[in-house]
């Protein structure tokens, strides 16, 4: 609560068995720091703000806590925007969400995934409305016969989304039962008025 707009917080090596809620601007780094949650929405909540960077954490929840949750319009909050999630490990031992996207309008906007191992017995990646985005280099692990991401205009248009050179192992990974991504327009709200575009799968 201490901090400041802009500031870095170093979390030293050490379990930490709470939720994290981020409500400013900041810069959250972990050496060696794990976070584990049984209870609650989320083990680390990112509440309508910009310019997060989220590195270096294990994340271990239970029930069906979801690993990283990111608030939008639709929770009554603002969309982030140029947030970044990077070489963290999320585990989530219960049928939820590795990194969940709450929708949003306007969308959320200029986002980097990369280099994180998730690995979930329910979907590993779920972004709605968020434009202008590169996932790359993570690894989506799992074994609850779920898609592995889904990418997906609720309440805004999207794209420019980049996929590149993530490796799937396990959800999304079923010849004939499940598919690695999904894609689609009002994937949630179905009344087909916004759409995704320019996305690169490779």
């Amino acid at each position: 609560n201490d901090a400041n707009d802009s500031d870095t917080i170093n979390v030293a090596s050490g379990i930490y068995n709470e939720n994290i809620n981020i409500n400013k601007q900041l810069n959250v780094i972990g050496t060696d720091a794990n976070i584990t949650a049984s209870s609650g929405s989320a083990a680390v909540n990112i509440i309508g703000t910009n310019n997060v960077k989220i590195e270096g954490f294990g994340i271990i929840t239970n029930n069906v806590v979801i690993g990283i949750w990111i608030a939008g319009s639709s929770n009554g909050e603002n969309s982030s925007n140029n947030l970044e999630i990077k070489n963290n490990e999320i585990t989530v031992n219960g049928v939820s969400t590795g990194i969940y996207v709450a929708h949003s309008n306007p969308s959320h906007s200029s986002w980097l995934i990369e280099n994180n191992i998730i690995n979930s017995k329910g979907v590993n990646l779920e972004l709605y409305d968020v434009n202008d985005v590169d996932v790359k280099n993570n690894t989506f692990k799992g074994n609850g016969n779920s898609v592995s991401v889904v990418y997906s205009s609720e309440l805004s248009n999207v794209g420019n989304a980049d996929f590149l050179n993530n490796t799937f192992e396990g959800n999304g990974d079923i010849p004939g039962v499940t598919p690695s991504f999904w894609i689609e327009s009002d994937f949630i709200n179905g009344d087909a008025d916004t759409s995704v575009n320019n996305v690169l799968i490779q």
